[in-house]
């Protein structure tokens, strides 16, 4: 979990189940490698999928051959 002040609440907190965010401060629990790899693939691909794109997309029409 992030480090964070005792009173301060993290918009990843609010975000996601309240009562799961008192019970992980309160006693957290220790993170498995799995949990941890489950957590950075999952990061990564919001990242990904955040970026904009740019390029261009080049599309053929098919009208042509229906005539």
């Amino acid at each position: 979990m992030l480090n964070v002040e005792d009173d301060a609440i993290s918009v990843e907190e609010v975000s996601h189940c309240l009562r799961e965010a008192y019970f992980e401060r309160k006693s957290p629990m220790e993170r498995t490698q799995k949990q941890m790899l489950e957590v950075i693939i999952q990061r990564g691909i919001l990242n990904t999928f955040a970026k904009p794109v740019r390029g261009e997309v080049s599309i053929e029409s098919s009208d042509d051959d229906k005539s």
